[in-house]
């Protein structure tokens, strides 16, 4: 029986707000798009996702890669704005928390736009807990990380089901004993989580 569901944040619960920001970021500062994706989607990105290095440091080696004359705040904000909710999945959580089912996370994030995402839209109240790569320093597809969540969640993996958007993140989920479901929108997630769960 499921008893739980846990949700990937950016792809799932928000666009997947880097990929826009690339061609937003290139075309504002006349970057190429693969520079841009090298410090975003790159080691350094990375770096940044696992909680490595800080906010700081990794604007300031994305200014020396991007040259001087780039405004990282103004990048920064690109990036983050970038991220959209999607409505009909916010619903979804109201009515799985509504029918009494528990609800967590898993995202390799930034504590940065956490911090973005929340002040804006108020994603944390939904959820009773998670894990984010960068307060663990590990990222998906590390099987550790699924194994984190699940110890977190306190119930049997059999118990959890995990949506995310990439399916090479599903695969962990899958051998340590998970339900699946890979994210396309949110009216073909509401119709793959009635296999499992109660739905209107």
């Amino acid at each position: 029986m499921i008893r739980g569901v846990v949700f990937d944040i950016g792809g799932v619960l928000f666009t997947n707000g880097t990929a826009e920001a690339i061609k937003k970021i290139s075309r504002r500062f006349g970057i190429e798009e693969k520079r841009v994706e090298e410090v975003l989607m790159g080691e350094l990105g990375e770096r940044y996702r696992r909680g490595e290095i800080s906010k700081e440091e990794f604007w300031e080696s994305a200014r020396r890669l991007w040259g001087d004359s780039v405004d990282v705040a103004e990048a920064s904000k690109i990036w983050h704005e970038c991220y959209r909710p999607r409505k009909e999945v916010f619903e979804l959580l109201e009515e799985l928390k509504r029918n009494g089912y528990r609800l967590f996370f898993l995202s390799d994030s930034t504590e940065e736009r956490n911090e973005f995402l929340e002040r804006n839209y108020g994603f944390l109240r939904y959820f009773e807990d998670g894990v984010f790569s960068h307060e663990v320093g590990m990222k998906k597809p590390e099987r550790r990380i699924y194994e984190l969540l699940i110890r977190k969640a306190n119930m049997r993996a059999s118990e959890l089901i995990f949506i995310d958007d990439r399916e090479e993140f599903l695969k962990p989920a899958r051998k340590l004993g998970m339900k699946t479901i890979h994210f396309r929108d949110g009216r073909e997630l509401r119709e793959r989580l009635k296999k499992w769960v109660t739905l209107k």
